[in-house]
């Protein structure tokens, strides 16, 4: 497994994913200026196929229930 780029908020996700495409992408919820869940929902539209894996310190279920929804391609 390679690390092939890191973000630092939810709308480099999207400019990364795009410019990579990777494999697998391990996305957190809680990002500044565009959170995780928006990232998602944006990079499934564009890419079906995308595999992410959604990591959250969120205790809510509310959250984690958005983030699993989005996640799923």
């Amino acid at each position: 497994m390679a690390v092939i780029a890191q973000a630092e908020d939810g709308q480099q996700a999207i400019a990364l994913f795009r410019e990579y495409q990777p494999d697998v992408t391990l996305m957190d919820l809680r990002m500044p200026q565009m959170a995780g869940v928006e990232a998602i929902t944006a990079i499934c539209a564009e890419f079906p196929s995308a595999r992410i894996v959604v990591l959250t310190t969120y205790d809510g279920d509310e959250d984690i229930y958005r983030g699993l929804q989005a996640a799923s391609c």
